[in-house]
């Protein structure tokens, strides 16, 4: 998806891919281009958008406290998320032990989708499909 935001004089837009908007906008009185808190919401998408630009957007997968499911030797571990660290080009979730047996503190050990789910349906199914291709 593109950007919804261009910035115009300073000041974030809507952007229709065209100059209407541009010229509509500097022929609007300023009171009443900004409304509502409709600037505010402009202002930070387009912040949000030019991070994304930069390559300075991170999406984590989870956040601190959340339950992560480790699959390690053929069993299923919850694990709660203590921490998340990011280094810009690396992301490491730090957890402990809730229930199981196997236990590990950093995601750099374990694949998201492979060996670390974020719900434990996706860990069962995961467990399931590497049993049937040991028994298959």
């Amino acid at each position: 998806m593109g950007r919804l935001t261009k910035w115009v004089d300073g000041e974030p837009i809507e952007d229709h891919d065209n100059d209407t908007s541009v010229s509509e906008w500097k022929n609007t009185a300023p009171e009443k281009r900004f409304r509502n808190g409709y600037n505010h919401c402009m202002r930070k998408l387009a912040e949000y958008e030019d991070l994304q630009e930069q390559g300075r957007l991170v999406v984590l997968p989870c956040k601190v406290g959340d339950t992560v499911f480790v699959l390690a030797h053929g069993i299923i571990s919850q694990n709660l998320v203590d921490h998340v660290e990011y280094d810009g080009t690396h992301l490491a979730l730090h957890f402990h032990l809730h229930c199981g047996i196997f236990t590990f503190t950093d995601l750099s050990t374990f694949n998201l989708g492979d060996t670390l789910f974020l719900t434990r349906e996706e860990a069962e199914a995961a467990l399931a499909a590497k049993k049937g291709e040991n028994h298959g």
